[in-house]
């Protein structure tokens, strides 16, 4: 698709954002995604809609708005992907291509809390694939940090954390997902770990 920003005005030249640009102009904000949004009918707050946030996206290819502007960055978190907007629009606007192109440009740039070795961004950008098989609960769990190959069903794996495409609650640890082996989509990942010496 491409954009309809012309280089000379647009602040993200070259991002995923700017190259989906074009369909930010399809938006004639009549408010028809309003009542199909779940986070705008629970929170009332036209940012936390998908008319909102297309004017965010906006504010933030024109300049207005920094990438890292925690504000934005709530309002597109609190944002589910479920796409009931895209069904309620009359104008066909590609609500989940701009939202998850948006999410991309701002990843890089968003400030994350390092962890005690000082890496940053473990949680989140990429659903994590640990070798587990599903069990529901934590019931015979080894008590160490080996993965669990036994249990209720091995041909489903766990998934732990969210991708990039996930609202903030998401991207912890603790969050599991089951899925099979053979699922494949592009917010998975895996953890590359390193051992050091003690010394």
């Amino acid at each position: 698709m491409s954009s309809s920003v012309s280089p000379a005005r647009c602040a993200l030249p070259n991002t995923p954002l700017a190259d989906a640009a074009a369909g930010l102009d399809a938006c004639v904000h009549c408010g028809f995604c309003l009542q199909a949004c779940p986070t705008y009918v629970n929170l009332e707050d036209e940012n936390d809609s998908p008319r909102g946030r297309l004017v965010l996206m906006r504010r933030m290819l024109d300049g207005d708005i920094a990438l890292d502007d925690p504000d934005v960055g709530r309002h597109m978190d609190r944002c589910l992907g479920c796409r009931a907007c895209e069904t309620a629009c009359p104008s066909g606007v590609p609500y989940g291509e701009l939202l998850e192109a948006t999410r991309a440009t701002m990843a890089p740039v968003r400030a994350t809390i390092a962890n005690p070795l000082g890496v940053h961004g473990l949680l989140g950008n990429a659903n994590e694939w640990v070798a587990d098989c599903w069990n529901d609960n934590y019931d015979s769990a080894p008590g160490t940090q080996e993965a669990r190959l036994t249990g209720a069903d091995c041909g489903l794996r766990v998934m732990r954390g969210q991708g990039w495409t996930a609202i903030a609650a998401g991207t912890r640890a603790a969050f599991r997902l089951k899925m099979t082996a053979t699922d494949r989509r592009f917010t998975f990942g895996f953890r590359v770990v390193r051992e050091f010496d003690a010394d």
